[in-house]
């Protein structure tokens, strides 16, 4: 893969061997950069806006190589400019001398400094570069622009202070999660004080190791506690006696099949977020906090769906006051769901769809679906909602503001398929996001409309020429890959005006599997 003289018959690798691999890294990790940039700048300069356009070809270049729209951001920027503005650290990068992590730490930095300070700062970076790793570097460097330009340095850090500061959450799946912060260092060390001043509030035989104490710490300021109860258990501790306020309930999303639910088979619930917990959590925390689940029978994998089938039941439970689980789950008769010709879904949809899908459904977005805007992949009709974009659990995703700007703009293409939501970017470039961690078609009972279409009638063997060529009534005005009702869904409703319609809507999904399997019939031989 690499051009190195490294022989694959080597009984082990050397240190030689390392540095080989590690300058071969660096350079191609340099052609990258400057291919992600030349990619940009041919999208930005063939585009009629390229406002627009900007933010589409970042997320392009972060799809294809399966990183953040953060991370691709970065190395766009970074190979803008080393070709611009860095010759001598682009060619020290391009030696193999320095390697990508301090290149972009230069480049993080010195984002917003002038010509002049990129000429005064330029010849001492790559020796910087060579004997600093990227955090004591990108402290150097600031030290360097104080020195070079200190007016422009402190205004670049003042920008950087008021557009940066930011808290986030990341869950790692193990049952933890990382809480990171970005403040200013002056907050930072006011935090890590108060911190450590609250974690030393128990006594010394307290059993948690220290920074077990930070981290329940923490947590006791966010509940806007000053002291920690100590666990020590002894009778004699000086700390004894102190009782905290009530903390704050929430709202606690639990989604689990009911299989699992009822020990019939091994799996996990989830969060809304899509992180997984045991069930025996599910129980202890329904015991704490207000909670609502969301039942379902998983009876279909999500790449392989049943469309000619009835699909158990899924369904809502209300929210409830903080009590165990109850050893059956209470499941309440299906709901028919009114709102599908409405622009806005009911409630009950709305969470079946941030169940199905915990986060933005663009690929590698990772914005939880309880923040995104709920979009119709096929576009809501609002002069006649019976001619498409349905308000129904399979034609909804939730998805994040900026890449809902993107489907929008029609800068990137999206389109319901069996196994999830397909998007396509404008150079071709298709990432599918399977829903999880329920099958794609969930919930059939909640997919209800009240329509009266034109049900037209099986195809005449004299118009069937005419007939495969063009798109269906259902693929027009439903969806391709949007399975039609049951003759069970039919048999569920006692409304006779409801019944009709679903007769109606089954009439017309037939006739679009027969055009389907007439078309497979006729197909030409793929040669």
């Amino acid at each position: 893969m690499f051009d190195t003289d490294i022989s694959p018959d080597a009984d082990c690798m050397t240190l030689d061997d390392l540095v080989q691999l590690a300058q071969a890294e660096n350079a191609a990790a340099c052609r990258k950069a400057m291919a992600a940039h030349e990619f940009w700048d041919w999208q930005i300069a063939s585009a009629p806006d390229p406002v627009d356009v900007q933010f589409s070809a970042i997320t392009e270049v972060a799809v294809a190589l399966g990183i953040s729209k953060r991370a691709a951001d970065l190395l766009v920027e970074t190979g803008s400019q080393l070709w611009h503005r860095l010759p001598l650290v682009h060619a020290a990068f391009e030696a193999e001398v320095i390697d990508y992590a301090s290149v972009s730490t230069i480049v993080s930095v010195f984002r917003d400094a002038c010509a002049e300070t990129i000429d005064g700062v330029e010849p001492h970076l790559v020796p910087l570069a060579e004997r600093l790793t990227p955090g004591p570097l990108r402290r150097r460097l600031w030290a360097l622009w104080f020195e070079v330009n200190p007016e422009e340095a402190a205004a670049a850090r003042e920008l950087n202070q008021r557009v940066s500061r930011t808290v986030y959450v990341r869950h790692e799946g193990n049952g933890l999660s990382w809480l990171s912060a970005c403040i200013t260092d002056l907050e930072g060390h006011e935090a890590d004080r108060l911190i450590n001043e609250i974690a030393e509030t128990v006594c010394p035989k307290d059993p948690r190791t220290r920074n077990a104490r930070r981290a329940d710490g923490l947590m006791a300021l966010l509940h806007g506690e000053t002291v920690l109860v100590c666990r020590c258990e002894d009778v004699d501790c000086p700390k004894a006696g102190v009782e905290q306020p009530t903390r704050r309930k929430f709202l606690l999303q639990i989604l689990v099949d009911i299989k699992t639910l009822l020990a019939l088979k091994n799996g996990a619930a989830t969060l809304d977020d899509g992180t997984p917990i045991p069930v025996e959590l599910v129980r202890e925390l329904a015991g704490d906090a207000a909670w609502q689940a969301i039942f379902a029978e998983l009876a279909a994998l999500a790449d392989k769906p049943r469309s000619g089938d009835s699909l158990p039941l899924v369904d809502c439970g209300r929210v409830r006051k903080p009590a165990s689980v109850p050893a059956k789950p209470l499941v309440t008769p299906p709901r028919w769901s009114n709102s599908a010709l409405k622009y806005k879904p009911d409630a009950t949809v709305a969470a079946v769809v941030r169940a199905m899908y915990p986060t933005c459904t663009f690929p590698g977005c990772c914005v939880p679906s309880r923040d995104c805007e709920l979009d119709h992949i096929n576009p809501f009709n609002h002069d006649n909602p019976t001619l498409g974009g349905l308000t129904i659990v399979s034609n909804l995703q939730p998805v994040c503001k900026a890449h809902h700007q993107l489907k929008t703009k029609k800068l990137w293409g999206c389109r319901r398929v069996k196994s999830g939501v397909m998007w396509t970017s404008p150079n071709g470039l298709t990432r599918i996001t399977r829903a999880g961690p329920y099958p794609a078609n969930l919930a059939p009972n909640l997919d209800r409309f009240e329509i009266e279409p034109d049900t037209g009638g099986w195809i005449h063997a004299d118009d069937l020429d005419k007939e495969l060529d063009h798109p269906t009534w259902w693929e027009t005005h439903i969806g391709p890959d949007i399975p039609g009702p049951t003759l069970n869904d039919i048999a569920m409703t006692n409304d006779p005006a409801q019944q009709q319609t679903l007769r109606s809507l089954r009439r017309l999904y037939m006739q679009h599997r027969q055009v389907e399997n007439l078309r497979d019939k006729y197909a030409p031989p793929p040669f």
